[in-house]
């Protein structure tokens, strides 16, 4: 299983639920969150957290960790992920 961080580009849904995702980082298992690829394909996980700063810091503040992705479908997904992690360590 494998962990994915970066930026966070919402859909124009996540205007339903920035009131509620502000300020509750570490605590959205209620909102029931769900990620997708940028071709559409959903990423299956165990959890997903977006960390929006966006209000105090500007647009570009948004975040999102991606927990417990499947092998290999994190392999396919991220696979920028597996070759850093591999040239990190070798064999």
């Amino acid at each position: 299983m494998g962990v994915a961080f970066g930026r966070f580009l919402p859909s124009d849904a996540y205007a339903d639920v920035k009131s509620e995702i502000v300020g509750t980082y570490g605590n959205q298992e209620h909102l029931e969150l769900t990620a997708s690829t940028a071709a559409g394909r959903p990423i299956q996980c165990i959890a997903i957290g977006i960390n929006d700063q966006s209000v105090d810091l500007g647009p570009e503040e948004l975040f999102i960790e991606i927990l417990g992705v499947p092998y290999p479908d994190f392999e396919e997904i991220f696979p920028e992920h597996v070759a850093a992690y591999k040239k990190l360590f070798p064999d």
